[in-house]
């Protein structure tokens, strides 16, 4: 028998003088570029510390809550910004505030939310409610209600007492992200917070068709349909509940749901103004 040969260990083969040294060059570099990388990463962080608001993100309850389309269909109104209330700031942010508003023009909401936020150091403490007015309106058209709805509200907590239709429409835009959503009864308090807001003055505002028409829809999810069909009439002495625009239609739809009134016949009895006394 042939005999097997025994597998003599090969001679290592020598190392290459300068593969030690190679270890060291790549590990240098290795580190340097580490080290940028997170020079980087510190500037960006003190960077977006030094622009942000401090705002903690709102804790989510609309978004977690589809629209109510039927309710919906029966609102009157929408949420919109006062580009008048820019008016008062001092030039330099009024112009950017321009600037926001072509942003605004163009649908680009994203855009129109950081130029917004960038102003925020700008605008004197007592304008603070048309910035956070602006970008609850900008949040409410990008799909983000809990952040609108938290910006309404700040722009609630710094609005001029002095100002009542300001505090009543910001009412009415935190009572309408509520309604939207299902909530009646966080609506219901926020509707009549605008109509005590404005007082005598309420008929005299753009604002009070909208807000009589929800405020009685709210009574009605709430069950009060007594409430419901006096706030409906009131609304109807504001519009022609004839015509054939989606407002006359949808307000009519909702006073003959509860009350059984037709367009063809007077308007109910409730829905009359009182007359003057004297």
């Amino acid at each position: 028998m042939a005999r097997k040969r025994k597998n003599r260990p090969s001679k290592a083969q020598p190392r290459p003088k300068n593969r030690r040294k190679g270890g060291k060059v790549q590990g240098f570099w290795l580190w340097i570029v580490v080290g940028i990388v997170v020079v980087v990463a510190l500037f960006m962080l003190a960077r977006t510390l030094a622009t942000s608001t401090g705002r903690v993100p709102p804790t989510p309850m609309l978004s977690l809550q589809n629209r109510d389309l039927t309710t919906v269909t029966r609102m009157l109104g929408d949420i919109e910004r006062d580009t008048a209330g820019i008016e008062g700031l001092p030039d330099e942010v009024r112009t950017r505030f321009e600037d926001v508003d072509s942003v605004i023009s163009e649908g680009n909401w994203p855009e129109a939310i950081g130029l917004i936020r960038g102003l925020h150091k700008s605008v004197p403490e007592d304008n603070l409610d048309v910035y956070h007015d602006y970008l609850g309106f900008c949040f409410y058209k990008s799909a983000s209600p809990d952040y609108a709805l938290a910006e309404f509200r700040s722009a609630l907590g710094t609005a001029d007492t002095a100002d009542p239709e300001l505090e009543a429409r910001m009412a009415f835009c935190i009572g309408y992200l509520f309604q939207s959503r299902g909530y009646a009864d966080s609506a219901l308090a926020m509707y009549a917070l605008a109509r005590q807001a404005l007082g005598e003055e309420l008929l005299t505002t753009a604002l009070a068709p909208a807000l009589l028409n929800n405020y009685g829809l709210a009574r009605e999810a709430s069950g009060d349909t007594a409430g419901a069909v006096e706030l409906y009439d009131a609304a109807a002495l504001l519009l022609d509940t004839t015509g054939t625009d989606r407002a006359s239609r949808t307000l009519r739809d909702n006073i003959r749901r509860l009350s059984g009134w037709k367009p063809s016949e007077p308007l109910p009895d409730s829905s009359r103004p009182e007359p003057a006394e004297g």
